[in-house]
C-alpha cells in the first residue's frame, strides 16, 4: 500500500481521536453503546486490532483523545500503558492533545492503573457511577 493511500485513510490532522474498547464486566441494560462481556483472553487480540486501525486511520496530532467503551479500565495497567504508547506512535497525541480522557469504573480502577494512565498522558478520568447506594 502506498503512503498516499495510507494518508488518505487518516482523519484530517487535528481531528479528535475516539478509541472504542468494547469489553465490559457486565452488559448494563441501559447502555446503548456497543459493548460485550469480555474474557481476558480477548483483550490482547482486540488491542492489537485497535492499534492496527489507529496506524491506518488515526489523525495525526489529534486535538483530544477519548478512550471509551465498554470499560477501558478493565484492561490491565500494562495493557493500557502499551495502548497509550502505541496510540502516541500512531498519532503523536502527547504533543497535541489538550485533553486525554479514559472512561473508568471504580471497581476496576486502582492506584497503579491511575499512575500508569497519567504517565501515559491521560489527564482526565470519566468515572462511571450509576449510584452511590450499594442497594441500588
Amino acid at each position: 500500500m502506498s503512503s498516499d493511500v495510507q494518508r488518505s485513510q487518516r482523519a484530517p490532522e487535528g481531528t479528535p481521536l475516539y478509541v472504542h474498547l468494547p469489553f465490559c464486566v457486565v452488559k448494563c441494560t441501559y447502555c446503548d453503546f456497543f459493548s460485550v462481556v469480555g474474557d481476558e483472553d480477548q483483550f490482547e487480540p482486540a488491542l492489537r486490532a485497535i492499534v492496527a486501525e489507529a496506524r491506518a486511520r488515526a489523525p495525526l496530532h489529534p486535538s483530544t483523545v477519548f478512550l471509551g467503551g465498554g470499560t477501558p479500565s478493565i484492561y490491565s495497567a500494562d495493557q493500557l500503558s502499551w495502548l497509550l504508547d502505541e496510540l502516541d506512535a500512531a498519532s503523536d497525541f502527547r504533543s497535541s492533545s489538550s485533553e486525554v480522557t479514559v472512561e473508568c469504573n471504580p471497581e476496576s480502577l486502582d492506584p497503579e492503573k491511575i499512575e500508569r494512565l497519567v504517565a501515559g498522558g491521560v489527564d482526565r478520568l470519566s468515572i462511571g457511577i450509576q449510584s452511590l447506594d450499594p442497594a441500588v
